[in-house]
Order: structure tokens, then sequence, then C-alpha cells
């Protein structure tokens, strides 16, 4: 059963379960969270799959997922990064599953970034330089950002496993 639609009903659930039940194993689809497409001067410089903390992904999941599998080969027909970006949007951090080699050069295999950390990767992956001045503010009191994240592993008991499936995915 798909999840509650969010969307604002401009995408129809309707359609993603008829597909699913109707028209049959040999015609699989894949149905993500919130995929986007970033892009630069019109051309595509990522894919990233959008997945909110609580959702509980386990590190090894996407290394198996058909799904994630499918969306690897479109961004490497593409020759762009794939990647999943878990957030959390109270603290607003992010941990990083990067999918292809394209993202491998830009981010480790859940990688814990701040805010400011992830804005400032996409503008790399775009070949610029963030506006670092419009995130950070003088004189701000900033408490640990990564503690959620520093929790989330605890959760995940301890970073072994996100090793042992790094290690798995890339041999």
């Amino acid at each position: 059963m798909t999840k509650e639609e969010r969307s604002g009903g401009w995408r129809d659930k309707e359609i993603s379960e008829r597909h699913r039940y109707w028209y049959g194993s040999n015609c699989p689809m894949v149905n993500f969270d919130f995929l986007v497409v970033e892009y630069d001067h019109l051309e595509p410089m990522a894919i990233i799959d959008y997945k909110h903390y609580e959702k509980g992904l386990q590190p090894w999941e996407p290394l198996k997922d058909p799904n994630f599998q499918v969306l690897v080969k479109v961004a490497d027909r593409l020759g762009v990064p794939c990647l999943i970006a878990i957030y959390k949007p109270k603290d607003w951090w992010y941990r990083v599953f990067p999918l292809n080699d394209a993202a491998r050069r830009f981010y480790e295999y859940g990688q814990d970034l701040t805010e400011v950390e992830y804005v400032q990767s996409l503008y790399r992956l775009r070949g610029r330089d963030g506006p670092l001045s419009r995130w950070i503010k003088p004189n701000a009191h900033v408490q640990d950002p990564l503690s959620d994240l520093k929790m989330i592993r605890r959760h995940w008991n301890s970073s072994a496993r996100i090793d042992r499936a790094r290690d798995e995915m890339y041999g």
C-alpha cells in the first residue's frame, strides 16, 4: 500500500496503486519519495532522492533495492551523480549516500553534513562556490549541528553497519 499522498494533490496515488497492482509484474515502475534533478543552465547536475530521517532508511537498503539500481542506471547514462539525502527539517542536517561513481567523487557513503556543508556541496556539483555569507550569521549561537546525527548513528548500532554497507557496495 502506498503512503498517504503529501504532494498537495498534484500527484495522484491512484495511478501508482493501479500501476503496481493491475499492470502486471512484467511492467515494473519506480516510485520515489521526493526525487529531484539538480540542474544548471538547463543541464542535469545530479539526481537526488530526499528522504525524511524518520523513514528509518538503513544504510544497506539502497544497495539491493531495484528502484535505486534503476535510478543509478539513469544517472550513469546522464553522467551525473546519484544519491540519497536523508534530512531532518527542524535542525536541517543531511546524511548522504552516494549511489554511483559520479556521486562518490563528491560524497562519502553515510557522510554527515550540516545544512551549510550540504548547500556548499550542491554548488560544488555545479562547479561553483556557494554563497556562505547568506547562511552564516556573525555571532550566531550554534549548537552541535550533528548531535542528532550522532544519535541516528547510535540507532543504526554504530558506524560498523555503514562501513559494511560501504564495503559491500564498493568491493
